[in-house]
């Protein structure tokens, strides 16, 4: 006589309850996507307009419906699982809403967009479990590639190719001069441009590595070793691109015509160098894992498992959803505030006050501002002052350097000032005489000259929540010279070597309490 063996404790859910538990969990998770959604609607939308306005992210289109497919791939180990809410796991969230709320503040909307897809796993494994979110880590963790960041990777990324080509000349013995990203040989010049420092080629190999990895591999080390090796081939291939363009020109004896379509020949290089890349990782490649029957810990009651995925659910929405609150609020209060403490605008020694023209290259904006328009000898220039809210984000203050022209990169720094000036050249032509548009700027955050990088955002981000907090200033100067860049350079550095770079003026007026009503001009 044959007796049945006793069903071992832990064995998967019977398929019926599998389903049922499956359905409250997709409901929930649903539900709490669409709260995620509206909550950081701003850094979906920031996103998707990079994704149309940059090449260098196209593709990030691409990745939502790849990321299914890595999902419908796993179909049968997913089906196989059972949901198993976890709603202490939901607590991860809030080192990561911090995080969020201080970039926030810092203005780093990169940080914002990565730390919101981060709360998106957080979510999903407070609301699967553990185990089942394990069998959708690959798909899961794809999701931060929809996050438009590297554009950092850009200097770093010309000055290897720079390098590379430079490496290159020597060795076929082609005589060459570097300057900054300025290669000559005697056939002509070439610029190594952003655009020409591989960033789309790089970004777009490591999304397709990660893709292909998920795919083909279920080893973790072989997975990172061909995601590795996604990040390095495409960066040593525009470099073999970038030296090919050079010597090709070196050999025609003209540089322009081997520029000819450059970018075109990079894409269809870059096919050529992924193909052979999947054809090296083929013969590595592991067949999918076997399903094994799920073995998990004994389930509760439906009506347990259904509360223990709403408290969860619950639980990361109203974590995510009170920073942003506060966000909102600072913003709001911060808005309110009108107005700027006096300020008396400098008059140099042989400069004279006119009246602002409409032709100046500082037009008015909508900020808290101060501008004055000087004559001095035979150099026009046009002052502005930003005010901001003293509980403002940095976000604003640094869109102002931006809009003023001033990027990341600044190639000159005026002597002889406190704090540092920086400078940024728009060049242009005018009735046959080249005219140079610069642009000086500089920046105090909490009442000190700061740098425009990542710790003054974060100083003001801390000072945006202080209590008698300095507000930020942007102080910008400008000037159209006819004649020489270093010219209207000598211009700029006369002027701030006169009035010290407003290094005693700045701090001193913002130490008084803003007063409403309209700003002195």
């Amino acid at each position: 006589m044959m007796t049945p063996l006793p069903v071992p404790r832990g064995a998967a859910a019977p398929l019926g309850e599998a389903r049922r538990a499956w359905l409250t969990a997709v409901l929930a998770l649903g539900a709490g996507l669409a709260i995620l959604g509206i909550v950081y609607s701003a850094e979906i939308a920031a996103a998707i307009g990079v994704w149309i306005a940059s090449t260098a992210f196209n593709h990030c289109f691409l990745v939502l419906p790849m990321a299914a497919y890595l999902l419908y791939a796993r179909r049968d180990a997913v089906l196989q699982s059972t949901p198993h809410p976890a709603p202490p796991i939901a607590a991860a969230a809030l080192p990561l809403v911090l995080c969020w709320f201080l970039a926030e503040r810092a203005g780093i909307m990169e940080a914002r967009q990565l730390l919101a897809i981060g709360i998106v796993q957080v979510l999903v494994m407070a609301t699967l479990g553990a185990p089942t979110w394990r069998v959708l880590a690959a798909p899961a963790l794809y999701l931060f590639l929809l996050v438009p960041t590297g554009e950092f990777l850009v200097p770093w990324l010309q000055h290897f190719t720079v390098s590379f080509i430079g490496a290159g000349l020597t060795l076929l013995e082609v005589p060459h001069f570097i300057d900054g990203v300025t290669i000559e040989i005697p056939e002509g010049r070439f610029l190594v441009a952003e655009a020409c420092a591989g960033l789309r080629f790089l970004i777009a190999s490591v999304a397709f590595g990660a893709f292909y990895a998920c795919l083909m591999y279920r080893s973790p080390q072989r997975r990172l070793l061909f995601i590795a090796l996604s990040l390095v081939v495409p960066v040593v291939a525009n470099g073999l691109r970038a030296l090919g363009i050079v010597y090709l020109g070196h050999l025609l004896g003209s540089a322009p015509a081997a520029a000819v379509d450059h970018v075109l020949y990079g894409w269809l290089f870059f096919a050529i160098v992924t193909a052979l890349l999947i054809l090296a990782g083929l013969p590595f490649r592991q067949s999918p894992a076997p399903v094994l029957p799920a073995l998990s810990a004994a389930r509760p009651a439906r009506a347990t498992q259904a509360s223990a995925t709403v408290v969860a659910v619950v639980a990361v929405a109203l974590l995510a959803s009170l920073p942003r609150l506060a966000a909102d609020s600072l913003a709001q209060g911060a808005a309110q505030i009108a107005g700027a403490a006096p300020i008396s605008l400098p008059l140099p020694a042989g400069c004279a006050v006119v009246k602002p023209a409409a032709g100046d290259l500082l037009q008015p904006v909508t900020s808290p501002e101060l501008t004055r328009a000087y004559r001095c000898g035979d150099a026009r220039l046009v002052l502005r002052l930003l005010v901001f809210p003293r509980h403002v984000g940095a976000g604003p203050v640094f869109a102002a350097l931006r809009g003023a022209a001033i990027v990341p990169g600044w190639d000159e720094i005026a002597s002889g000032t406190t704090p540092p000036w920086r400078l940024s050249d728009l060049a242009g032509q005018e009735a046959g005489q080249e005219r140079f548009a610069t642009v000086a700027a500089a920046l105090w955050i909490d009442g000190r000259p700061s740098a425009a990088g990542v710790a003054s955002r974060l100083r003001q981000a801390v000072a945006s929540l202080r209590r008698g907090a300095v507000s930020p200033v942007v102080a910008i100067l400008a000037t159209d010279a006819t004649g020489t860049r270093q010219r209207a350079h000598a211009q700029i550095e006369r002027f701030l070597g006169a009035v010290n770079g407003l290094s005693g003026i700045i701090p001193a007026a913002l130490a008084r309490e803003p007063a409403p009503g309209p700003l002195p001009r």
